[in-house]
């Protein structure tokens, strides 16, 4: 059961932060595309970065600059049978239906990100994350050189602490931005993360278990 946490006094102060890989997906879709492109040769930078010897920032500049052949046409094309989270419209349409905001914060690349998005009807959604140039380059615009993390995208940057604000999210570029929220629901990594810090959270397998615990939480 979620943990009760003071509620917004009023709707239009909430904003919701939605991480992307394995969270809206149900896969991390650019392990999938590096491996899907490259057979293992992206695991070599996986990991140094795992073992904490290399930034997110270098290792996806490294990983995708494995795929300089690869155009934006070609990664749409490899991710047409990925899958979004079977209960991710109904918490759109609670969200929206109730005037919330949401941003869709990813240290990903927004080809694929608007890609899927797009292919399951879901577009006008607020999407902060890495950018593909193609030719393996990427563009990092919300790259900030104090990032704890030291991530291509430093997540939480974004976070408006002036908003009720709601996490939801799955791995390691969570992390920070997570602990800068008003409540947090988180899986995998994140969840493991927040219990060894002692952070409050409520756990989740997918969005049912997010929409069910903001019907008991009085936010939906």
């Amino acid at each position: 059961m979620p943990r009760k946490y003071l509620l917004p006094k009023m709707q239009n102060n909430v904003i919701f932060y939605i991480d992307f890989d394995g969270t809206i997906t149900d896969i991390d879709t650019l392990n999938f595309l590096l491996e899907w492109f490259t057979g293992d040769k992206w695991l070599y930078f996986d990991k140094f970065f795992l073992e904490g010897k290399m930034s997110s920032f270098e290792c996806i500049t490294e990983q995708v600059g494995l795929m300089k052949k690869v155009t934006k046409g070609d990664m749409l094309s490899a991710v047409k049978d990925v899958k979004i989270d079977q209960h991710f419209k109904k918490f759109l349409k609670e969200s929206r239906g109730r005037g919330y905001n949401i941003e869709i914060l990813s240290d990903g690349l927004d080809v694929y990100i608007e890609g899927i998005l797009s292919q399951n009807g879901l577009r006008n959604l607020k999407i902060k994350s890495n950018k593909y140039l193609g030719g393996g380059k990427v563009e990092f615009p919300y790259r900030k050189n104090l990032c704890e993390k030291e991530c291509g995208n430093c997540k939480k940057s974004h976070i408006n602490k002036n908003l009720y604000s709601i996490y939801i999210g799955d791995g390691r570029s969570d992390f920070c931005a997570a602990e800068c929220c008003d409540l947090i629901f988180a899986k995998n990594s994140l969840a493991l993360y927040l219990e060894k810090t002692k952070k409050k959270y409520s756990p989740f397998k997918d969005f049912l278990d997010v929409c069910n615990s903001l019907y008991e939480l009085g936010i939906f």
